[in-house]
């Protein structure tokens, strides 16, 4: 499941963008005999975005993960002693300035 919301307003130094969304994925198995399970997993992420007239200057604040919610990718079960697998990022506060020329 995914949701998402977006406003876009004009103001006097350029335009404003507001974005978030929201993402579900409910557990589901990973192994052959599916006897072991991911974790439900949850996303919040959102954003704010200048862009000034003529697009040269773009100024973004961001936020990924909002929930801080550890999430597991591609586990694997190594000969049924142990799980193995990458860790995803936890929650990501970004700001970002790009200039085009």
């Amino acid at each position: 499941m995914l949701d998402a919301v977006q406003a876009r307003a004009s103001v006097a130094a350029g335009t404003v963008n507001l974005a978030a969304s929201y993402s579900f994925r409910e557990g589901h198995p990973y192994n052959d005999s599916n006897t072991e399970f991911f974790d439900d997993q949850k996303r919040t992420n959102a954003s704010i975005n200048w862009f000034v007239p003529g697009d040269k200057w773009q100024v973004s604040l961001y936020g990924k993960n909002l929930e801080n919610q550890a999430n597991w990718g591609n586990l694997t079960s190594i000969a049924g002693l142990f799980t193995a697998g990458p860790m995803q990022k936890g929650r990501v506060i970004g700001l970002e300035i790009n200039y085009r020329y």
